[in-house]
């Protein structure tokens, strides 16, 4: 089944397999298309290429790019649309931005020398994984920056963010190995 959107046109029948989103089908594509080119002595395609299915990636390791949809949603609606404020202070960008802020302070050093993940099944297996570790962190997420104050979810969530981060960093450069392979 397929929804029409009055063009004739349907859904693609990825977003309709997948209920839960394609990054992962994408990392794959991406890695393919990078190994391609690599193959083909192409190596700036190839590492731009590489550097779309590591965006796959680190979005996935994002729990709020995995799961509390309805309640981002709600949160954006009553934050922005009714409330009139803008767009940074909804619960995901307020998250996102502290991540951001923190990477030189906190993160960077934390997750520099993180070992590379070797790919045993598909990137698109394992991307889909990470996708679900990642959303069974989605509720902590919302809901410390929901209901903590600021300096409290900040130092809650910092073990939780690192974690993530490490695993963007691994699978990168663990994307670039088997690329190179």
């Amino acid at each position: 089944s397929s929804f029409d959107f009055g063009s004739g046109d349907g859904v693609p029948e990825p977003y309709i397999t997948y209920s839960g989103g394609i990054a992962h089908i994408k990392a794959q594509e991406e890695t393919n298309n990078a190994v391609d080119k690599y193959d083909s002595s192409q190596y700036e395609d190839a590492y731009k290429r590489l550097g779309y299915a590591s965006h796959y990636i680190a979005d996935v390791s994002n729990p709020l790019h995995t799961g509390m949809e309805s309640q981002q949603g709600a949160d954006y609606v009553a934050t922005v649309i009714v409330g009139g404020q803008d767009r940074s202070n909804a619960i995901h960008y307020r998250h996102e931005r502290h991540v951001k802020n923190k990477w030189a302070d906190w993160f960077e050093s934390e997750v520099e020398y993180e070992p590379l993940h070797n790919f045993n099944d598909s990137v698109k297996s394992e991307v889909n994984s990470l996708a679900g570790e990642s959303q069974e962190d989605a509720s902590t997420v919302f809901y410390d920056v929901l209901f903590k104050n600021k300096s409290d979810w900040k130092d809650s969530l910092r073990g939780l963010n690192e974690d993530r981060l490490a695993q963007t960093v691994s699978y990168t450069k663990g994307l670039i190995q088997h690329m190179e392979l």
